[in-house]
């Protein structure tokens, strides 16, 4: 690309996109690197890159890549189209909105082809009568954060994510109930207060990320509770369950707040996946659980990685990688000794900032990389809280949770320095007195699936 002179992406798009089985299982990446070239030509000139992506110019180019019998009808739609938005930055950087749209609707199919291979083979009439209850640790994320997500885990090589499921406080943080229900029909998600009637319903809401239930509605999908031809809730229950059983009852908890950096969205998707695939009367493993989380999140529309529902739920301290071979997700549990893991418990820490944010070495390293790469993910009250920790010697090292910096504070503390120190340093001092500090204890088997 020269300043000053239109080029032709076309011909490298194409390249990329279209391959000779018709597979195009490059096209979420040439997608998203032409909404890059074209973010670059507006040179920070045309507003917000994220933004809507609903101009009707692209519509129907739009609508042909969802089908697909008609992909390659699409991408020529996309750059017949595209000539007319090259003129100024603002139209580059909203022409740019529909290419990053254009691939992630590839990046969902390519996610959903490999995930719907790893689901559990459904078991039919084999429900249990009574109610399932699960609970399951949260993650603590070390390196590797963003290597899990697709469509980059399943196109660079060495995609790697270390972190460790824990429980706060010596509990584990997430749980839920799902009971089944003899006097009252539909999908009641008791806390919120929502009755759903029918799988249309449920449908409709399983897109919508923003709304109470989303979650619960995309995890029966995933689960296979509710099948495409299904026309009423009855049809999908008395598949899996007596006849008696009109309707199921989901009851989610979590001590942890929302936008924790906790990986907690993700964890409770897994959790929910284990009870309710034991209530249906379905065996499952861990990579199920993996795997189901991802199409939960395909569901929802939100994308996402792996890395949260491994950390929750896979034991203790893993490495964990996407395996381009057999397409699947591989945690491999990290020998450490006993030691080591005192030492983990009694010097790293969690503070509670309340200032949630939505997106020793070896750790300030991976911490350095993640303000490079996103560098409003550590708000001004969390850079001058670390440095006066710091300055009075109470730690070595702080980061954030979660991929754009959560609300909580990893601690690693100095030698000598206790829990007690931290806390008494942090009540004695005005701006920080209203922090909360919690313990972390590693867990060796951090989903638990009981009858209730």
């Amino acid at each position: 690309m020269r300043e000053g002179k239109n080029c032709s992406l076309m011909p490298i798009f194409k390249s990329m996109s279209v391959v000779e089985d018709d597979s195009y299982r490059a096209a979420d990446r040439a997608l998203s690197c032409t909404a890059d070239v074209l973010a670059l030509m507006s040179k920070r000139r045309g507003g917000l890159r994220s933004g809507p992506a609903a101009n009707p110019a692209f519509a129907a180019a739009i609508r042909l890549l969802q089908n697909e019998t008609t992909v390659r009808q699409g991408i020529e739609a996309m750059h017949s189209e595209l000539s007319n938005w090259l003129q100024t930055p603002e139209k580059l950087t909203r022409a740019a909105r529909h290419y990053e749209a254009a691939a992630q609707i590839f990046t969902r199919r390519n996610v959903m082809r490999f995930c719907l291979k790893q689901l559990p083979v459904l078991h039919y009439r084999s429900g249990l009568k009574e109610g399932v209850r699960a609970s399951c640790a949260c993650r603590i994320d070390l390196a590797g954060g963003w290597t899990d997500t697709p469509p980059i885990t399943m196109q660079i090589e060495h995609s790697a994510v270390v972190n460790i499921a824990v429980m706060i406080d010596g509990k584990k943080p997430i749980e839920c109930e799902v009971r089944p229900l003899y006097d009252v029909s539909g999908i009641i998600m008791k806390e919120l207060g929502i009755c759903l009637a029918t799988p249309e319903e449920i449908h409709d809401l399983s897109d919508k990320p923003s709304l109470p239930g989303s979650l619960i509605c995309a995890t029966i999908l995933a689960a296979g509770l509710i099948q495409t031809e299904d026309v009423d809730l009855s049809c999908a229950l008395h598949r899996h369950f007596s006849s008696d059983i009109v309707g199921l009852e989901f009851s989610t908890h979590s001590s942890l707040p929302h936008g924790s950096g906790l990986g907690t969205s993700s964890i409770l998707a897994a959790t929910l996946l284990a009870a309710l695939w034991t209530l249906m009367g379905i065996p499952f493993d861990r990579n199920n659980i993996y795997h189901a989380v991802l199409l939960v999140e395909q569901y929802l529309t939100t994308g996402g990685g792996w890395q949260d529902q491994v950390g929750g739920t896979a034991a203790a301290i893993k490495i964990s990688r996407f395996s381009n071979r057999l397409e699947q997700v591989v945690p491999e549990q990290l020998d450490c000794e006993e030691s080591f893991i005192g030492e983990l418990e009694s010097k790293l820490l969690l503070i509670y900032t309340g200032r949630t944010r939505l997106a020793k070495n070896l750790l300030q390293q991976y911490y350095e990389d993640k303000k490079k790469m996103a560098p409003g993910s550590e708000p001004n009250f969390i850079r001058k809280l670390i440095d006066d920790l710091k300055t009075n010697d109470l730690i070595e090292v702080a980061w954030l949770a979660g991929a754009g910096g959560g609300g909580f504070l990893y601690v690693w503390l100095k030698d000598g320095v206790s829990r007690t120190s931290l806390e008494t340093y942090l009540t004695r001092n005005e701006m920080h007195r209203d922090l909360t500090v919690h313990s972390i204890t590693v867990d060796f088997n951090p989903l638990i699936v009981e009858p209730v």
